[in-house]
């Protein structure tokens, strides 16, 4: 048979099997939902009447279980349902990994199995029991490993919950129709009917939306880095600030760390974002590469000789380095420019408090997208 004949009857092949587990799991996953509804009603109904705490606590652990049932047996259909053709109706177009948990789970997994192995080195006497050291070495075996054992499973059901939650996302968003269909004929009179224009408006925002969405999934559980331009503001300390002389006898003078300021600018440099399993942001950072800053510094003293100082200033930035150009309106000395130099060090707001910076614009993305 032609190898290429071969390998479309694979591919028929295979597709049919996939239709016909996801009609079997669709099936069983009713039969799981029917009988929650069912344990569900039947403890409403006895709450308050149990003979005895047993009756209750297993009927609670049923519940408990079945629910676990259900969230496995979504999970199984979801996974089916991508490996389904683009054109199916039935195909849910995502693709999720989470790769950090996932590891976790894989050293779990390890963890026990060394224990184990341990477990089955300790040695037996004849009748096929521990000697009181082995036994207390077994029992501390045992322990650790329902500890692993446990936190494995509740990894395991953090992220089976998460991922049911982004695929009902997605099946919701592929689902989802635009609230209004509109005629040839009035998508020609928007001009004149703002009715048929706000319903144009509604439209977009949703598409615009769904995109969103898709966008997230897209980049869920990943951290990249992109070159930006953002605006905010900063904490500015001057190291040094030379005073421009006002006659021929004094070019100026220096003076060491005077005054604090404070400014707003914009910001050139990388813009890193983190998203979560759903793919929303979590944490955002941005080092600055060169910046244009536009502030003040002040400082107060008191007494006769008191010299305050309240300088509008402006400042060109290299990472958080700054060098201004500022113009003193508060006090000056004898022979002293109101023009003058000053070297600092800024500090971006965002990394002191939760201020955030407003991202004016975003470029390519600068290093491939690492899941995690």
């Amino acid at each position: 048979m032609n190898k290429k004949y071969a390998f479309l009857i694979l591919i028929l092949f295979s597709i049919m099997v996939s239709a016909q587990d996801i009609e079997k799991e669709t099936s069983e996953l009713k039969e799981l939902e029917l009988r929650l509804i069912s344990l569900k009603n039947l403890h409403s109904q006895l709450d308050g009447i149990f003979k005895d705490k047993t009756e209750k606590k297993n009927l609670e652990k049923n519940i408990k279980e079945t629910n676990k049932k259900i969230i496995n047996k979504k999970l199984s259909l979801y996974e089916a349902r991508v490996k389904l053709p683009a054109n199916d109706p039935r195909a849910i177009l995502i693709k999720i990994d989470n790769i950090e948990r996932q590891n976790t789970i894989n050293t779990y997994d390890e963890l026990i199995k060394n224990l184990l192995a341990e477990i089955h080195k300790l040695p037996k006497d004849a009748s096929g029991k521990y000697n009181n050291k082995d036994q207390s070495s077994y029992d501390d075996f045992v322990k650790v490993k329902e500890k692993y054992t446990k936190e494995r499973e509740k990894l395991q059901t953090q992220i089976n919950l998460e991922k049911v939650k982004i695929f009902e996302q997605a099946e919701l968003i592929q689902k989802e129709e635009l609230p209004f269909e509109l005629t040839p004929e009035e998508r020609l009179n928007t001009s004149n009917d703002p009715l048929i224009a706000q319903k144009i408006d509604v439209n977009k925002k949703l598409e615009r939306l769904r995109v969103n969405e898709k966008s997230k999934k897209a980049f869920a559980n990943t951290k990249a880095t992109y070159k930006a331009t953002i605006y905010n503001t900063n904490f500015t300390v001057p190291v040094a600030r030379f005073n421009f002389g006002d006659d021929e006898n004094s070019e100026g003078d220096v003076i060491l760390f005077n005054s604090i300021g404070a400014g707003f600018g914009k910001s050139w440099g990388k813009l890193e974002e983190i998203r979560n399993g759903a793919g929303d942001l979590v944490a955002t950072d941005f080092r600055n590469s060169i910046s244009i800053h536009a502030g003040v510094l002040f400082s107060a003293s008191s007494g006769e000789d008191g010299n305050n100082v309240f300088a509008p200033v402006i400042s060109l930035g290299l990472l958080d380095f700054q060098l201004g150009l500022g113009y003193e309106l508060g006090t000056l000395a004898n022979s002293q420019d109101p023009f003058f130099l000053t070297i600092g060090y800024a500090i971006p707001l965002y990394k002191l408090t939760k201020t955030k910076f407003y991202v004016k614009r975003k470029s390519k993305i600068l290093n491939e997208i690492t899941a995690f």
